[in-house]
Formats: structure tokens, sequence, C-alpha cells
């Protein structure tokens, strides 16, 4: 009976010390969060917003490295010439497979804008329209020529007035002049007909 009352008394003082323990750790916790959000109240997050603002400015400014100094209308020319005395053929490819990575966006943008609202993301010349991206690792211009941009921008009239057998059949000749005019008209056709699906939706 001693020996139980013994462990019993020595078991409830164990006891005393953790939750001692434990209280001791957590008030310190509180405090420490406590002078945390002291410090961010004397914050000005004004500051911190225009600094997050150049830097995503500065981020646009860069251009995607992948492309190999390639963008816009030159990009275009470079793909649809298969050709051009500063880049290889290898290298030429792999611009190749990543123009067309961010073609859909591009399409969708120019199909979804109006032509007397353009968004500020789009530039327009007499030969055609530059649509600016942004990628992880920087910036490109997806430039297509004027005569796809209104075919794009016919495809809203389309859905209103056609069946989507229309549209679909209409959407798959704009991709396949694009590919044929980039000389990828190899690319897998999984990929020529997610595109078109794109501008259907």
């Amino acid at each position: 009976m001693n020996t139980s009352i013994f462990l019993l008394i020595v078991l409830l003082t164990v006891m005393m010390v953790v939750l001692i323990a434990l209280t001791v750790y957590l008030l310190d916790k509180l405090r420490v969060l406590e002078s945390s959000l002291i410090s961010l109240n004397k914050l000005d997050f004004r500051s911190g917003r225009n600094q997050q603002a150049a830097t995503t400015n500065n981020l646009s400014a860069i251009q995607d490295p992948y492309f190999y100094g390639l963008t816009g209308q030159k990009l275009w020319q470079v793909l649809e010439a298969n050709a051009d005395s500063d880049f290889t053929q290898v290298e030429i490819e792999e611009v190749r497979s990543r123009f067309i990575a961010v073609l859909s966006r591009a399409l969708t943008i120019i199909k979804d804008t109006h032509p007397n609202q353009l968004a500020n993301t789009i530039t327009e010349d007499s030969d055609g329209w530059g649509v600016f991206l942004r990628t992880l690792r920087g910036s490109i211009t997806v430039w297509i020529p004027v005569e796809i941009v209104s075919q794009l921008q016919n495809l809203s009239n389309l859905a209103m007035s056609s069946t989507e057998r229309e549209l679909v059949n209409e959407s798959d000749k704009i991709v396949e002049t694009i590919f044929q005019r980039i000389n990828a008209s190899a690319a897998p056709q999984g990929t020529k007909t997610a595109i078109a699906q794109s501008l259907t939706i």
C-alpha cells in the first residue's frame, strides 16, 4: 500500500513538472508571437507592394532564354523560313517546340480580344499582332500574321451563327495553317487538336 501511494505521488509530481514546463513553453511562444505581430504592424506594406510591382516589371522585361533571343515577328520569320544564319537547325527545332507550347495561350488571347479594345499585352502593326506572354523563365512575344488574326477573330462570330462541328472544323483549319507556316506539320496530331479545342471554348 505504501508503495502504491509513493508511486502515485511520484506520478503526480512528474505530471505537475511536465504541465509547468509546457505552460512556460507556451507562454514563451505566445510572447514571441506577440512581438512578431507588433513588428509587422510597424512595417509599411505600401512600399512592399511597390517593390513587388517593380520586381514583376523587371521579370517581364527579361526575355525567356529558351527562345535564344528570338521573339515577336523575328521568331515567326525564323520558324517560317526554317533557317537563319545565327541559329543551328537544332536550335530552331527547340524554339519551334517551345513556340508551340505557348501558342495556345496567344491564340486564345487574340480570339477573345475585341479589335477596338486591344489588351495591353497585344501590339498591333500592319503585318500582324504580337501577344506578350510571361513564362517561368521570363517573357516572350508571340507574333501572329494579320490574316490568321482575322480568322481567329471570325471564330467568335462563327460561334454565334454556326454549329459546333463547323466551329471545330474552322479552328482545325486555322491551327493546321499555322503549323504548316511554321514548318511543324509533323507535330503530333494530339497537340494540334488540343490547341484547336482551346479555341472553341
